[in-house]
């Protein structure tokens, strides 16, 4: 059984191409892989999406949720 967990960027600057690309970055740095999904606020969920395609990282989806504040990215793996 795995479960998804996540990890929380609080950086706040730039837009959200920005947070999503320095988020990604560390967390590739660190994991040397990529997250499976990318949590962001409701209010942000479009640009995400938008930067995600930019980026070139189309399989990771975006998955809203009104407890991510605004300048927050959170990035979920599955851990076995």
């Amino acid at each position: 059984m795995s479960l998804l967990c996540y990890e929380v960027h609080r950086d706040g600057h730039g837009d959200v191409r920005d947070r999503i690309e320095a988020a990604v970055v560390d967390f590739y740095r660190r994991r040397r892989s990529l997250p499976a999904v990318v949590v962001v606020h409701p209010s942000e969920a479009d640009a995400a999406e938008a930067a995600l395609k930019a980026l070139d990282l189309k399989k990771v989806r975006v998955e809203p949720s009104g407890g991510c504040l605004v300048p927050e990215v959170w990035l979920g793996w599955e851990d076995a």
